[in-house]
């Protein structure tokens, strides 16, 4: 199991070491607040992205812009606060990202390509393990895992490095497909 819950340290993820491969490309990253969008944000900062991050949750977005500049302090980052679902608000962020950086290369959310995460260990995840068992939620997180064969929770930062791969020129020839991302249990089924 993944440690007690999401870690975030502000430095780059375990493993991890910088590429430019999104140097002058602009990117939107829509649920940015919080999990597995403010990984990502992290990780496409540090590889040179402009960003433009939207939530609801404005707090959440001054906390992943916090992390994006402690991690790459030369980042350009513009922060949104939009319902996704509401296309007014779409398109005014979009026409935002376009005013600010004069063209969009990529969003995350939006996307040819697609991930579906398994069991990732993100604040939403230990919260409900909480809910299950507020005494023993570890416990109950171990138990969940144990039908996984790596046995243990997905980490954001996982997830955000394949969002990285899915968007960069790496992965020029992948498209219009479902990537798994859950430590082989879909294999299972």
């Amino acid at each position: 199991m993944a440690g007690p819950g999401p870690q975030r340290s502000g430095s780059r993820p375990e493993g991890y070491s910088k590429t430019a491969r999104f140097t002058d490309s602009t990117v939107i990253i829509t649920g940015a607040g919080s999990g597995l969008g403010q990984a990502t944000a992290e990780r496409l900062a540090a590889e040179g992205a402009n960003l433009v991050l939207v939530d609801m949750n404005a707090e959440g977005l001054e906390a992943t812009k916090k992390l994006v500049t402690t991690a790459a302090p030369e980042a350009r980052v513009e922060l949104i606060t939009a319902d996704v679902t509401r296309p007014e608000d779409v398109e005014n962020y979009v026409q935002a990202t376009v005013k600010t950086f004069g063209s969009i290369d990529g969003f995350f959310g939006i996307r040819i390509n697609a991930i579906a995460p398994g069991a990732i260990m993100t604040a939403m995840v230990e919260n409900s393990l909480k809910q299950m068992d507020p005494d023993n939620w570890e416990a109950a997180g171990e138990q969940f895992v144990s039908v996984n064969p790596m046995k243990r929770f997905g980490k954001p930062e996982e997830v955000a490095g394949l969002v990285s791969f899915l968007l960069s020129e790496d992965a020029g020839f992948i498209n219009g497909t479902v990537v798994p991302i859950g430590g082989g249990q879909h294999a299972m089924y």
